[in-house]
């Protein structure tokens, strides 16, 4: 993508880290691989291309040396916290130890108390970990601090950049295309006490391209059924494991981070989905499908928001939690006869606002206002409601019909 990328002595010995390596094992688009086949690249790679992109901003907005070296290594360090199948672990992490939870958390303790990670990164860890965490870094001005944050992390961070092309590129498709040299060139930023980045007027076209490649990306391969029916699955088998395969109590964080870590160290795509096969159960069977591609089906697939006039209802489809969900599919499933472990209720959502009004799109036969539809436009994030189950006929109907005598969807 970028041809040779330069290294300083200090990168290559942490690309060479156990806990940098263990990237290479985790997968940048968790089960996506189920739907666009040559979705298999890695966290490892996308690291090592957010720091080039990194770079490239940092030598645009003309930062200092020292401050261009720590934004290389936050770029570089910035998803070494990642679990297996990436942000889908999170969702345990939450579980077990909170909602502020995620990746983040786990990226800034590994620089800090990793004993290869901070040992190579010395004096540096402390500056690295409070870039990460999006606070002023020891040394610096405000104005300095938060430019470099936005470099790292936000609305047109290198992650971004970097990720956008290199899944376009991996998943063979044209969304996540935009002209990189083209955005980078016309960066600036604002003055004052926080320096913000942000896009020169003549460059406007390319970030608009760039965002318009995000919404793509999120309908077309983020959120494509295939890749979230596979996610689902994998987390309903983790999530029947924790406490048996899968240790609840080493994921939970205490006050002394070391056998989080250690044990944090050895989970990647893998060697999980080996333990969970190994536990045998109900788990392993859903592992087992998910291996085979003999995915649950759609008994239902509904935008609330079009197709559920009461808004009550919609209201309370929209607002459900993850625990609410699971509770009412176990539910709808012993009723319906099926599985419990073969249900899953789940509801996507695409929340990136681009543009005004502009065209009609046809849905389900009917002519409607495209901000009705695409997140580019509409006032509210738009989202559809599923129901998997097994895809003989008998299961979708019975599904079908517990689904709409629960919430009244038509």
């Amino acid at each position: 993508m970028y041809g040779f990328v330069d290294l300083t002595e200090l990168e290559l010995r942490l690309i060479d880290t156990s806990m940098f390596r263990r990237l290479h094992r985790i997968k940048q688009l968790s089960h996506a691989y189920l739907a666009y086949p040559s979705a298999v690249h890695t966290r490892f790679e996308h690291s090592i291309g957010a720091m080039h992109v990194a770079n490239m901003l940092s030598m645009r907005l003309g930062l200092k040396d020292e401050e261009r070296e720590i934004v290389r290594l936050a770029a570089l360090l910035h998803d070494i916290g990642h679990g297996p199948f990436s942000h889908l672990f999170e969702e345990v992490l939450r579980k077990l130890n909170g909602a502020k939870m995620g990746h983040e958390k786990v990226s800034t303790m590994i620089v800090r108390e990793d004993e290869q990670v901070s040992g190579l990164l010395g004096n540096k860890a402390e500056m690295v970990a409070q870039l990460l965490e999006h606070q002023p870094v020891d040394g610096w001005t405000e104005s300095d601090s938060t430019l470099a944050t936005d470099i790292v992390s936000g609305p047109l961070d290198a992650d971004k950049m970097d990720y956008l092309r290199r899944d376009s590129y991996h998943v063979g498709v044209e969304y996540g295309r935009f002209d990189l040299h083209r955005l980078i060139r016309t960066m600036t930023s604002t003055s004052g006490v926080e320096r913000r980045l942000c896009v020169d007027y003549k460059g406007v076209d390319s970030a608009e391209n760039y965002r318009l490649g995000r919404h793509l990306m999120q309908v077309q391969v983020y959120n494509h059924h295939a890749r979230l029916v596979g996610d689902r699955m994998f987390m309903r088998a983790l999530n029947m494991s924790l406490g048996d395969a899968i240790s609840a109590d080493l994921l939970t964080v205490r006050s002394d981070h070391r056998e989080f870590l250690d044990y944090y160290a050895g989970l990647d795509d893998y060697n999980i989905y080996d333990t969970i096969m190994k536990g045998g159960g109900p788990a392993s069977d859903l592992l087992a499908d998910v291996y085979k591609r003999a995915l649950l089906k759609r008994a239902v697939d509904v935008h609330p928001s079009l197709e559920v006039a009461s808004l009550p209802i919609r209201t309370s489809i929209l607002k459900k939690t993850a625990n609410d969900l699971d509770e009412l599919a176990s539910v709808i499933a012993k009723d319906a006869g099926v599985d419990e472990h073969r249900v899953i209720l789940y509801v996507s959502s695409i929340p990136i606002k681009l543009y005004g009004d502009a065209f009609s799109v046809m849905h389900k036969g009917i002519p409607r206002s495209v901000a009705e539809l695409s997140p580019i436009s509409a006032q509210e994030a738009i989202s559809r409601f599923y129901a998997f189950c097994p895809p003989d006929e008998h299961s979708q109907r019975a599904i079908r019909e517990r689904v709409r005598d629960e919430l009244g969807i038509p």
